[in-house]
């Protein structure tokens, strides 16, 4: 939202410089207020996230399994379909605050100050997505119908870590919110990634 300063009077010493000219500032929110004006946009957002980090993990997994060789095992059993979820979602969140999908389709998570996520709360994110976000049980209905039921379009697991999902373009809004990637030396420009956005955005 932009607020338009007030016009000086007619008569006053800088009111020929001022008139001229309309002055706007940009209102900070809150992480919790931000989201709460997306509606289902984000949920939509969230959900083509999801399945582009699906598919790496699809990738990473067969590419391990490839190098680990032939035969199965409890141990890579385990690690493949709990072990390399909580790394990648951990390692990508704790350090960038995105994993894959939420780097291509424009979406940060934030604590709420508005900063990258510290180690615990990214846990218990990843921990709840094995059973929310899980495409061998429910796939994303869990988390879709909990965060479309939220105010601030959270599923559970952002509500017992204190995170947000919010627009990658809005977090210049957010009060105290530093830089999570530097805008002029990322790799991908943010605002190109129209093409994951839809109509949503």
């Amino acid at each position: 939202m932009f607020v338009a300063e007030p016009r000086a009077e007619a008569g006053s010493a800088c009111g020929t410089a001022s008139s001229a000219v309309s002055v706007y500032s940009q209102e900070s929110v809150t992480p919790h207020d931000l989201a709460s004006t997306y509606g289902s946009k984000i949920i939509t957002r969230r959900w083509k996230a999801a399945i582009i980090d699906f598919t790496a993990l699809l990738f990473l997994g067969a590419l391990i399994s490839g190098l680990w060789g032939s035969g199965y095992s409890s141990a890579r059993g385990v690690f493949l379909f709990i072990g390399l979820p909580l790394l990648y979602y951990v390692v990508l969140e704790t350090t960038t605050g995105r994993s894959l999908g939420k780097f291509m389709t424009g979406i940060v998570v934030v604590n709420e100050r508005g900063e990258r996520p510290a180690l615990v709360p990214v846990l218990i994110r990843t921990a709840t997505r094995l059973l929310e976000v899980n495409p061998v049980l429910f796939g994303g209905i869990p988390a879709g119908i909990i965060a479309d039921r939220s105010a601030a379009k959270q599923r559970l697991g952002d509500m017992l870590a204190h995170t947000y999902v919010v627009f990658t373009r809005d977090l210049p809004r957010l009060t105290e919110a530093p830089e999570i990637l530097p805008r002029e030396t990322s790799v991908m420009n943010l605002d190109s990634t129209d093409w994951l956005s839809g109509p949503d955005r």
